[in-house]
């Protein structure tokens, strides 16, 4: 099918279940996510910004795939029912626009890249919009360092996150960094994740499209250590 959205479509992904897709998208003087039907393109809903001059470009379904997490504001995080359009929740955050965001598949974490240049990663619980203080070893967000990306494992057990074009694995029960790749002359433009947490795919500046066994990653490089 063909389904016809915005030159602002920035973000675009299946629900957990394969039936839905939402994308960025701009109807009229009017922003936000439009919901589609994956297998016809039929445009449900547009779950709608709360000002019209917000370009969503980070946006995040929950794993029960009946709700949205985007910034629709210049200072606020929302989640919306997709299937009545309506948005159930807002918290504030720092200023500055979100371009990644990744919700654990416990439904319970928010982590969204925020800010321009020199980007942070923040972390909030998803009932109440509060900031979580996550430590991770390594991981400084007051350093001048800028995150790109991130997100969760399909199994919850790894977050992966792209800084300064080197990727970044850390463990979530322990905290600890567990894997790191890129380098200056080869660096890290691009990552995805297998939906079971197994597999991670990374793209690079020498032009290697590289598949990995995730379990078999942290283990070599736990014996280089």
């Amino acid at each position: 099918f063909t389904a016809r959205l915005s030159r602002d479509c920035e973000w675009i992904a299946y629900s957990p279940d394969g039936r839905l897709l939402a994308a960025t998208d701009k109807l009229d003087d009017r922003r936000g996510i439009s919901i589609l039907d994956a297998a016809t393109g039929e445009r449900k809903t547009l779950l709608e910004a709360e000002t019209k001059t917000t370009l969503v470009t980070g946006a995040a379904w929950l794993p029960g795939g009946q709700q949205i997490a985007a910034y629709d504001s210049p200072t606020k995080i929302s989640l919306w029912d997709v299937t009545t359009g309506e948005r159930t929740r807002s918290f504030e955050r720092d200023k500055g626009g979100i371009p990644s965001m990744a919700i654990h598949p416990n439904s319970k974490v928010l982590a969204a890249v925020e800010g321009g240049f020199n980007a942070k990663m923040r972390f909030y619980r998803v009932e109440t919009g509060d900031p979580l203080d996550v430590k991770l070893e390594g991981y400084d967000p007051e350093q001048r360092a800028s995150a790109q990306e991130v997100a969760f494992t399909g199994d919850g057990k790894y977050l992966v996150a792209r800084i300064d074009f080197r990727l970044h694995i850390w463990d979530l029960k322990s905290r600890q960094k567990v894997a790191r790749l890129g380098s200056q002359a080869d660096y890290i433009s691009a990552f995805a994740l297998s939906g079971d947490g197994q597999r991670l795919i990374t793209s690079s500046a020498l032009h290697h499209l590289l598949v990995w066994e995730l379990a078999n990653l942290v283990e070599q490089q736990a014996k280089q250590e």
